[in-house]
């Protein structure tokens, strides 16, 4: 009788740090959506929030490595991450709170404002001290074949969260005071992080971890720093194509709801682009998914009229990468380096929104948002062909 081979996957970990996952993805929502109310009410200027997530951004890009470097020390002579992850995710949780209470008991003063701008800057600065670790810890819950299939668990409830942004700013405003939902956006956090916690263990100490030649780490640093670029500039060139398609084709009405169908789809799609990356290979995979993505992107761009079937090839196409990036950055470095790894990954993410806006204030036709979208995805495919750890 053939033996059926038996999965490597700690579904427990891994459900638990989607759950994590989930829980920064509903408190960047609960933020983005009530950050000009706030700022407003305090008798700052809305527009203060494109700087605000300006300097977020452009913070992230140290801090994430950083962070994700810290966690490795611990790492290597405690055999556990969890101690930046817990400090970090306790700081968020209370810092949380305190920015609408800040305006809650606050008024329109000098004082006040500031006290609101620093303590909104810190919460960000704190959401970065864990965010990487926590990620990082995927690569210890399946085998490097099957990591793939484990990671569509953290794309799938990301996901499906973050497609509700489009209706947040409505939903949220409408139907939730802010001390309330950010309350439970800390609570959230926190239940999280202490279900983590109790599914993780603690692996030994590494006492003499293999060395990299700096240069060769550096290089690999590098690389990942720009994949993390160009696949956020690919992001946003992507669903800022699917949205004009959207409003020229189907009319204004159309573009939430053409939105959050496609950001559920991509959320869906990350479990079977998950089993087809452990099938075929995940650097295969992501090489086809950023192929797949590009020209999906393109047809928008070029042949608008022709959406649905370029859809059909963008929504697979990006949820197959998404999904495939992270495990391919695990695969570059050893296990007592993934944080830093996620953590460059993730800060070059970070300082591509942070330029987008300065680079390409003056894209706004649709062909050129499409055409940048797929060079953005054709460049890193060739990034991720060519480099090799």
């Amino acid at each position: 009788m053939l033996k059926t081979k038996q999965s490597t996957i700690l579904w427990g970990r891994v459900w638990a740090l989607a759950g994590l996952q989930g829980a920064i993805t509903l408190a960047w929502i609960i933020y983005n959506a009530y950050l000009p109310k706030l700022l407003t009410d305090l008798g700052l200027p809305e527009t203060l929030g494109i700087r605000l997530l300006i300097i977020e951004n452009a913070l992230a890009v140290v801090m994430e490595p950083l962070m994700g470097s810290l966690s490795d020390r611990y790492y290597v002579f405690v055999g556990s991450r969890f101690p930046v992850i817990g400090a970090g995710v306790i700081a968020s949780s209370a810092l949380f709170i305190g920015i609408p209470a800040v305006v809650i008991f606050g008024n329109p003063t000098a004082f006040f404002q500031n006290l609101l701008i620093g303590v909104i800057i810190v919460w960000s600065l704190a959401m970065t001290v864990f965010r990487s670790p926590a990620i990082a810890l995927l690569g210890r819950c399946a085998s490097a074949v099957e990591l793939p299939w484990a990671a569509s668990a953290l794309t799938l409830v990301g996901g499906l969260i973050g497609s509700g942004r489009p209706l947040a700013n409505s939903f949220l405003l409408s139907n939730f005071p802010p001390m309330g939902i950010f309350i439970l956006g800390s609570i959230l956090l926190l239940g999280a992080a202490i279900a983590l916690r109790f599914v993780q263990l603690t692996d030994s100490p590494i006492r003499e971890p293999m060395r990299y030649q700096a240069l060769s780490l550096l290089n690999i640093l590098v690389f990942i720093s720009g994949l993390g670029i160009l696949v956020a500039w690919g992001t946003r060139f992507l669903f800022d194509a699917i949205a004009r398609v959207a409003k020229s084709q189907l009319g204004d009405a159309s573009v939430t709801g053409m939105m959050i169908v496609v950001g559920i789809v991509i959320a869906v799609l990350a479990l079977p682009m998950g089993k087809l990356a452990t099938a075929i290979g995940n650097k295969i995979a992501l090489l086809l998914g950023l192929a797949t993505a590009a020209l999906g992107v393109a047809g928008l761009g070029l042949l608008p009229q022709l959406w649905p079937l370029w859809l059909l090839l963008a929504a697979p196409g990006f949820s197959l990468t998404v999904n495939s990036v992270i495990p391919h950055v695990l695969s570059l470095l050893p296990a007592y380096r993934a944080g830093l790894g996620i953590g460059s990954y993730f800060g070059g993410f970070s300082a591509a929104m942070a330029l987008f806006t300065i680079l390409f204030t003056g894209v706004n036709d649709l062909l050129t948002v499409g055409l940048a979208g797929a060079a953005s995805l054709v460049t890193a495919a060739v990034c991720v062909k060519l480099v090799r750890a």
